[in-house]
């Protein structure tokens, strides 16, 4: 396979530990102590805490003597460590813990209401998840308990309806709390796209909004749908089939994914083993199955794992199955706009696509 170095590593592999980059910046353990580094690889924010994690709508958490609080990305302490545990920022609240029992801040650190839960979840579409005497139920942004805890358990909401169940059996609820979806499948999906996954007897469907079976329950798996497509398990065989039920790409490989950047990761067997490769919306071998792992397309590059005498080793290819940058690390992560954090022995860095 021809190696194409037009990508540099920007970056010394000199940390003890990298996160991947959220709003420009990534933590960074060196030593002991945790800090913030950006794209350049400078370190705007010194190492000086315990632990850090990313940041998200301009705070990230951090932990100083077993506390948790926020900072910006100046380094400024925003709100001041006194929790137990603290979550990332998610539609301007974050879910906090002390003693044991669950809270929302805002962003000037100030409880959204005093009462607090055995479990609270991020708020999506303006409703949070919150589980109070072992049963779940839903706050809106004010506080309000809109939706009592009432379901052995419930979803995040998506497209207006979310998962909830009773009786062991589960349907769709919408923001009042009723089920316009009756309690009929073992699991389901959150909506995507205006469909959900459903789960019954151990075979999995698809329905609409309205939940009508779109597609029977007759398949062992069906992922999520990408690019018009949703992996599918059948007899031990993947493929895909589109929104309809019909079967686009017959089911043939030992293991698929969703599809990316208008390739998806299949994998294939024959006598030397089983191997990762790339198909093309029509099914197509688009890159033939060579490597032990293969990353989803991101940026234009998929990770893969290539063995080498010196051990199994990560390095890029394009979306020709071109190498683009060497195997040589022991972890990788996938490219997010345009930089990937990389591991290699006990150090961790990153590369920066067009980086010099």
């Amino acid at each position: 396979m021809q190696e194409k170095q037009n990508v540099n590593v920007t970056s010394k592999l000199e940390y003890d530990w990298l996160d991947e980059f959220y709003e420009g910046l990534a933590a960074v353990k060196i030593g002991s102590k945790w800090g913030f580094i950006n794209t350049n690889g400078e370190m705007p924010i010194q190492p000086r805490y315990n632990h850090a994690f990313g940041f998200s709508e301009g705070l990230a958490a951090i932990e100083k003597e077993h506390q948790y609080g926020f900072i910006d990305p100046g380094g400024n302490e925003i709100i001041q460590p006194i929790f137990d545990i603290a979550r990332c920022f998610k539609n301007n609240f974050a879910v906090v813990i002390i003693n044991n029992q669950c809270g929302y801040i805002d962003k000037s650190g100030n409880f959204l209401i005093n009462n607090f839960f055995e479990v609270a979840e991020p708020f999506y579409e303006g409703m949070g998840r919150i589980k109070h005497n072992g049963k779940w139920g839903y706050l809106d942004i004010k506080g309000n308990a809109v939706i009592p805890p009432a379901f052995n358990y419930a979803a995040n909401f998506s497209e207006g309806l979310a998962g909830a169940s009773i009786n062991n059996k589960v349907g769709f609820i919408d923001k009042t709390g009723t089920f316009v979806i009756e309690p009929r499948f073992d699991f389901v999906s959150s909506y995507k796209n205006e469909t959900a996954r459903i789960k019954v007897k151990n075979k999995w469907g698809l329905i609409d909004k309205s939940g009508n079976i779109i597609i029977k329950p007759e398949y062992d798996t069906i992922l999520s749908f990408s690019e018009g497509l949703a992996p599918f398990k059948k007899d031990k065989h993947w493929g895909y089939l589109d929104k309809n039920g019909n079967i686009i790409i017959k089911p043939l490989f030992e293991d698929a994914s969703e599809f990316s950047e208008g390739l998806a990761r299949i994998q294939t067997r024959s006598f030397t083993g089983t191997k990762y490769g790339f198909i093309d919306i029509k099914g197509n071998i688009k890159i033939k199955p060579a490597f032990k792992d293969a990353y989803n397309f991101n940026c234009g590059f998929s990770a893969v794992k290539i063995s080498k005498f010196t051990g199994d080793k990560y390095g890029y290819i394009d979306s020709n199955g071109e190498l683009i940058i060497k195997p040589e690390y022991n972890t990788v992560f996938s490219f997010n706009n345009n930089v990937a954090v990389v591991n290699k022995g006990s150090k961790w860095g990153f590369i920066k696509l067009g980086g010099s």
